[in-house]
Order: structure tokens, then C-alpha cells, then sequence
């Protein structure tokens, strides 16, 4: 994962892009008055990312298993 930390006059960006092996890069960034509160809110939409490609994954998965189990 790489972490970027910016600042521009008051305001802190922090973004997070993932690399995740034969998938596509996660990209999460957040804005806020403090670098705490940005990085805070970049983890959790990097999770929120995190978790929808899980979910695909697995109904992908469950959805060849029912068309195996289909075609037999």
C-alpha cells in the first residue's frame, strides 16, 4: 500500500491506494482539518472497498457452484 499525506493551507488529504495481487488498485482519500480524522475516514471507505470486493467474490463463487450443481 502506498499513503500519500497532503496539505493545502488548513486543509490535511490523506490517500491510500491498495495493490491487491491480480485485482485492481483500492484507491481511498479523505479531506479534513487534521491528518488524524482524514486517515481515519480514507481507512474506513478502503475498508467499505475492502468488503464489496470480498462480497463479489463470493457470490461470483456461490454462482458457479449453483451452475455446476445446475448442469449436472
Amino acid at each position: 500500500a502506498i499513503i500519500r499525506f497532503e496539505q493545502d493551507g488548513p486543509v490535511k488529504r490523506v490517500e491510500i491506494v491498495l495493490h491487491a495481487p491480480s485485482k485492481r488498485d483500492l484507491v481511498a482519500r479523505a479531506e479534513s482539518r487534521y491528518y488524524g480524522l482524514a486517515l481515519t475516514a480514507a481507512l474506513e471507505r478502503l475498508n467499505a472497498q475492502i468488503r464489496t470486493v470480498r462480497d463479489s467474490a463470493k457470490t461470483a463463487k456461490r454462482a458457479g457452484a449453483v451452475r455446476s450443481v445446475a448442469q449436472a
